[in-house]
């Protein structure tokens, strides 16, 4: 059985409806959404409260992870404040070590300035201590050699003492630096002089000596003619001839005639003799006297002698000029031996006065004026 069509339309609203169905006198029929209820607020609510359920779970995980998260910061924090407190206890000690190290170390700084002033006091005791000693050894080689010098007559002495002074001022202080160019200058003038040669002219009084014996007086014909005519070779007589060869008795006569007078002729010119004497005092010397002139005059020459060897050259040239003096007065000038003693006696007179022994007199000023 077929259903009469609808004569409402499915475009037709439900006013349209309602009001055919009043039209009709039939009750209207509900629609079909409003028979079922409504269940969107449902959906809407459970939604908001699965919503508000999801955001209240992640509240809770962010907020779990959040305390462990602080807590774990508050863990190292904790264990950072820990050993930040253990390292500001270490550092408090290590700065209480460093304290007492550099408190010591100040104190050593202290005892060590001390110390240094203290060794630059005494450095500057025993440098100025060297420098007199230094001075005193100065001088004192100095004069030694001035000594050694005058006792031997030669400049070697000086002239070591100089260079053994000079080699050890060249590492000295400077303070010394005038007393080695006095040094010097003295070293210069010894080497550049001729000095005194002591053994020459003491071997030169010595043959002097030696001849003193052997010199001839001015009188020495008066006082013994026998013995010096004695002491003459006699003139030759010509050798008397063989018997075989003589030519006859005249000849033999004459040549004994010719002895005889040869032998009185010597015998007389041996009793008188003329010569000239200057001084009366030789003609009138005894033989006693002559002896203890011929001593006098080797006195003379020691002591002249001893007075070189004792650098007194005043001394020695007196008692030369009396030798000469005897020499010229009491002996014969003829001689070759008195010429011989002259020429020496003039020549050690000579060296005598140009006695000149080295000194170092700028060295010893300049050491002078360096002391203080």
């Amino acid at each position: 059985m077929s259903t009469p069509p609808n004569p409402i339309g499915p475009e037709s609203s439900p006013s349209e409806a309602s009001q055919s169905h009043l039209a009709e006198g039939t009750p209207p029929v509900a629609p079909r959404s409003a028979q079922r209820p409504a269940r969107w607020p449902l959906w809407l609510l459970g939604s908001l409260a699965l919503l508000a359920l999801v955001l209240v779970l992640l509240l809770g995980v962010r907020q779990h992870v959040t305390g462990d998260q602080l807590a774990r910061q508050a863990s190292d924090a904790l264990t950072a404040a820990t050993e930040a407190r253990a390292l500001a206890q270490q550092g408090h000690a290590r700065e209480q070590d460093l304290t007492a190290r550099q408190a010591v170390l100040d104190a050593r700084l202290s005892d060590t300035a001390l110390q240094r002033s203290q060794l630059d006091a005494l450095m500057q005791n025993l440098s100025r201590s060297r420098d007199e000693y230094l001075m005193a050894d100065i001088e004192s080689t100095l004069r030694l050699a001035q000594e050694h010098t005058q006792l031997s007559g030669s400049a070697q002495p000086m002239l070591a003492a100089l260079r053994s002074l000079q080699r050890r001022l060249q590492s000295a202080s400077p303070r010394f630096a005038p007393v080695q160019r006095a040094v010097a200058q003295d070293l210069a003038r010894i080497e550049s002089s001729s000095y005194l040669d002591t053994p020459a002219l003491l071997a030169r009084l010595n043959e002097l000596l030696r001849l003193a014996p052997e010199l001839s007086l001015a009188n020495a014909y008066a006082q013994g003619g026998g013995k010096v005519a004695a002491s003459q070779p006699p003139k030759p007589v010509p050798p008397s001839t063989p018997p075989a060869v003589a030519a006859s008795w005249g000849e033999k006569l004459q040549t004994w005639w010719q002895r005889q007078w040869d032998h009185a002729w010597q015998t007389l010119s041996g009793l008188v003799r003329v010569s000239r004497i200057d001084g009366p005092e030789a003609a009138l010397l005894s033989p006693d006297q002559a002896f203890f002139l011929r001593e006098n005059l080797q006195l003379l020459l020691l002591n002249a002698r001893q007075a070189l060897l004792a650098r007194q050259p005043e001394a020695a040239r007196t008692d030369l000029l009396r030798a000469e003096s005897l020499l010229r007065k009491y002996f014969n000038p003829d001689a070759e031996a008195t010429r011989q003693a002259l020429e020496l006696l003039r020549g050690v007179q000579l060296q005598v006065q140009n006695l000149n022994l080295p000194r170092a007199d700028a060295t010893l000023a300049a050491l002078t004026a360096v002391m203080p």
